[in-house]
Parts: C-alpha cells; structure tokens; sequence
C-alpha cells in the first residue's frame, strides 16, 4: 500500500507557518521520550510491562515497502537496545536529539520551498535554507564557493564561510532554545505573507 505525504502538505504559508508553530509540540515530545528510553532503570520497560504485559514481549515487525519482514524483534529487546546507547553519542543519545531538528528544518524547508515561499532577502529564511543544507551535511554547515551569499541569520547567530564544516545543532551554533527560536521566527516571517 503507498501512502501520498501530498495531502499533508501545507497549501498556503498560513498553514505552513501553524506547521512551525506545531513542530516544537514535536522536538520536545521526541526529547522527553529519549530520557525515558534511556533511562538506566529500565523505565520504559516497567511501564510497558504494567500496562500490558503481553505488548512488551509481543513481535514489533518492521516491514520493507514490498511487505516482506526486517526484523520482528519483541519490543522489550528495542527498549534494551535504546537503553545500551544510554547517551554514547550513537543512535538515541547522540543523533537522535538533533536529527529531530534537522528533520524538522528538512520538512519546513522543502514545504517552502514547494509553495514557492523561498526568499533570500529574508535573513532567517536563509538561515533555516543552510541549517537544512547542514543537515544534510552529517550536522555541519556546508558553504561552497561564495555561499552564503545573502544575509542568513537568526537573531544574534549569522552565518559565514568561515563556520564550513563546524557542528550546528545541539553542540554547534544552534542549541534547542535557538531551534525554538528559529522556528517562531520562520512563523512571523510567514504570518506577514499572503
């Protein structure tokens, strides 16, 4: 079965500017998930036992778009695995808390882009255009040849050439307090267009 991500598509900048607004219901749902599936005393696995004991130890299988099977590991065996990272900086503890932005920044980003809302003369619409470049980038800003060529900025954070190849989310340029910000200022910018 294929499912078109069309019909969630925003249709107006409107629309698009309630998506920023929402996403921070997101990044921090995704932030307050990963302290309880790290957590060392298992808690993600007592609540599920409590609940419904039988879910815990039930298949979760993971589907290929042909329909064939990845993996049917019960759910208890990924809540171990997610607690083993317990914040080595692989999978849950290190990419996980800013692949939540950068999907976010990815999402917002093509959105404008497909409603034809992209404006260089907008600092911090050339802002959110090169974190998501970054994000692409492994989470480093990525400037090739004279980029970036028109003002990108973020309050008091602009970017220059001289920031190629360093961290931007989390650790880098933009912490989860600048994330909010960006994403309140990309809703202003968008609530002033038709």
């Amino acid at each position: 079965m294929t499912t078109s991500t069309q019909s969630l598509r925003p249709s107006s900048a409107a629309e698009l500017a309630t998506n920023a607004e929402n996403y921070k219901t997101s990044f921090v749902g995704v932030q307050l998930a990963m302290v309880a599936l790290m957590h060392p005393a298992g808690f993600m696995e007592r609540v599920m036992d409590e609940i419904t004991p039988e879910l815990s130890t039930s298949p979760l299988t993971v589907v290929r778009a042909d329909g064939s099977t990845a993996s049917s590991e019960n759910i208890n065996y990924w809540l171990q695995q997610a607690r083993k990272d317990n914040g080595r900086g692989l999978g849950l503890g290190g990419d996980v808390l800013p692949f939540t932005a950068m999907f976010i920044v990815t999402r917002l980003a093509d959105d404008l882009d497909q409603l034809g809302l992209r404006d260089s003369s907008s600092p911090v619409l050339e802002f959110l255009r090169h974190l998501r470049n970054a994000a692409a980038h492994g989470n480093r800003w990525h400037f090739v040849g004279q980029e970036p060529k028109f003002s990108a900025k973020l309050r008091s954070i602009e970017l220059d050439s001289s920031m190629h190849g360093t961290t931007a989310l989390y650790s880098g340029t933009v912490g989860p307090g600048d994330f909010f910000d960006l994403l309140d200022d990309v809703r202003d910018e968008l609530l002033k267009r038709p």
